[in-house]
């Protein structure tokens, strides 16, 4: 395939008006935390600078239910406002397009340091325990298990055990 024809099929991939937006379709179908049980799954971490923080919203969450639900609704509000204005236009003098704040979230520093999409949880290559804040804000929530996967760690999964919680 030739250069222009793997950009068109990748501008494809997420153009609403598209014959088969696919990538679009799993990113409305995503989450950017889900609970199952007692175990929470995201794609990067959680960490002080980003607990219980959602874009554009006033507060922090009570707890890891709320904050799931807060999040994955952003999520959706940020893919709807791509449906309607997937091209960048410049709006009080910066140049925007719909879902713009959804990719700063998953981008380097973003979301001014408070993605769990983007985060790395190792200091050297070595994993790190959660600080304490975490782990009590997660206990609390009756969360038992975290599972992220942004960071591969040889071949085996990494697990981190919190004496003081039981965490996983």
């Amino acid at each position: 395939a030739t250069d222009e024809a793997v950009v068109h099929s990748y501008r494809d991939s997420v153009d609403p008006a598209s014959a088969d937006p696919w990538m679009l379709e799993l990113l409305r179908v995503g989450q950017l935390a889900v609970i199952l049980g007692n175990s929470l799954f995201v794609h990067g971490g959680i960490y002080d600078e980003a607990l219980g923080q959602v874009p554009g919203d006033f507060g922090p969450a009570a707890n890891m239910s709320e904050w799931a639900e807060r999040l994955n609704a952003w999520k959706d509000e940020q893919l709807r406002d791509f449906a309607l204005h997937p091209k960048w236009r410049v709006e009080d003098g910066k140049d925007r397009r719909g879902g713009d704040r959804l990719i700063d979230y998953g981008s380097p520093g973003g979301a001014n340091n408070t993605s769990i999409v983007y985060h790395n949880p190792f200091n050297n290559g070595n994993p790190q325990q959660l600080s304490n804040r975490v782990e009590d804000f997660l206990a609390k929530s009756g969360i038992r298990r975290v599972f992220s996967g942004h960071q591969p760690h040889g071949e085996s999964p990494t697990v981190v055990r919190h004496v003081r919680s039981g965490l996983l």
